[in-house]
């Protein structure tokens, strides 16, 4: 027998406007992996969005992927493991990954349309949203919603498509999608499960822990010698620590720099942009450094070891240039610094007035130029292809793996 849900019955309370659509389970556990299987299993193989027979050609397109240092999960191949992907690697599949490398695989009709809820999930992520942004990202999940039916013959307008329709509706009254997904609940939960060590009473075993942890949290707090209090921080913040060995710099931190070696040479072309800058070029007047942190990012150089599997090295600047950081130099007196880079010269959006995130590039010079720290601004997901590169910029500076 069905009858109203007792949430009808708190004051103020109303079940079709206060209640919201998880865009982790709708929309990346949802669509975008039904998606998938159409584009993918062999049980499709007669319809005209099946491009299973060229899945190696996009898992090795995948595999060339050096995501930067906040996409946590490294990228894994199509072929027989896509079911078992985390929303994390879902949500990069679909903001950043997916449109490079399927470009020229899946047919265009597809992919245009496939695009239609990458630009409108990207729109629905960001941090300050216009009135004409939730337009345009209305329009654009509406319209990928009518075509559907259209485009595949297997019907997936089901209750995650139909959601698409009032997303716009939520975040207008709500926020962006990341400040009320399930992607924090799903985490804490991972932190719950930390808990348990044993089989025996899992709710006692939650419960002191979490007081515990409580109770060095508060520690750390009252604690008046800054080792003890240094050592409860770090017992609290556990490999979410936060940088330690930084140092000052103009606008930014520099961590661990160094003196530059007597083999190291400027390029001519560095030299007079060294010397417009600040004046010199003497290396007895610089430093090296490896990395630095800025704008809330760490943003490293070409010259850390750790830069095999990622690329946190490719930065956007304020101006919308994207530059490829080989190392960056810290002026001793003045304390300002520099990127040594090459620039890239843009070609314009992956799909032709769409995706404002989603830009190709090519290098624009193999000579080093300098530009100012203070000009960076956010590292940029990086896919390279046969014919191009593909540069995303992240939605928002909150939500991370």
């Amino acid at each position: 027998m069905n009858s109203e849900s007792v949430l009808t019955c708190l004051p103020y309370f109303d079940v079709t406007t206060n209640v919201v659509i998880d865009y982790m389970h709708g929309i990346l556990l949802g669509i975008l992996k039904k998606l998938m299987s159409l584009w993918f299993d062999s049980k499709n193989s007669k319809e005209p969005y099946y491009i299973g027979k060229k899945v190696d050609e996009v898992d090795t397109i995948i595999k060339t992927i050096q995501p930067p240092y906040f996409l946590r999960r490294l990228p894994r191949k199509i072929a027989g493991n896509y079911n078992h992907w985390k929303a994390s690697e879902f949500r990069s599949w679909l903001l950043y990954f997916s449109l490079p490398a399927l470009q020229n695989i899946l047919p265009d009709i597809y992919l245009t349309h496939y695009s239609l809820l990458v630009e409108g999930t990207f729109i629905l992520l960001g941090e300050g949203i216009s009135e004409a942004d939730l337009r345009r990202a209305d329009l654009l999940l509406r319209t990928f919603v009518r075509n559907l039916n259209i485009l595949y013959r297997e019907s997936i307008v089901g209750l995650n498509a139909h959601n698409l329709i009032h997303l716009t509706r939520c975040v207008r009254m709500w926020g962006p999608l990341w400040a009320w997904s399930c992607f924090v609940f799903e985490s804490f939960n991972g932190e719950i499960k930390k808990c348990i060590h044993g089989t025996g009473n899992a709710c006692r075993q939650i419960f002191w822990s979490l007081q515990c942890q409580k109770k060095v949290e508060a520690m750390a707090v009252q604690c008046k010698e800054d080792q003890l209090r240094d050592f409860y921080q770090c017992m609290t913040e556990g490999s979410n620590a936060r940088q330690k060995g930084g140092e000052d710099a103009y606008q930014c931190v520099v961590f661990t720099p160094a003196k530059i070696q007597k083999t190291f040479r400027f390029s001519n072309n560095v030299k007079e942009e060294l010397v417009r800058l600040c004046g010199t070029y003497d290396t007895n007047n610089w430093m090296i450094v490896k990395k630095i942190s800025r704008n809330g990012f760490l943003m490293f150089s070409k010259q850390c070891s750790r830069v095999v599997k990622r690329n946190s090295y490719t930065i956007k600047m304020v101006d919308n240039t994207i530059v490829e950081v080989g190392h960056y130099l810290i002026h001793k007196s003045s304390r300002k610094v520099v990127a040594v880079c090459q620039k890239f010269q843009p070609l314009g959006p992956l799909i032709r007035n769409r995706l404002q995130h989603l830009q190709t590039f090519q290098l624009q010079s193999v000579e080093n130029t300098v530009v100012r720290a203070e000009l960076l601004q956010e590292p940029v997901v990086v896919v390279k292809t046969e014919s191009k590169i593909c540069c995303g910029v992240i939605p928002n500076n909150v939500e991370r793996d």
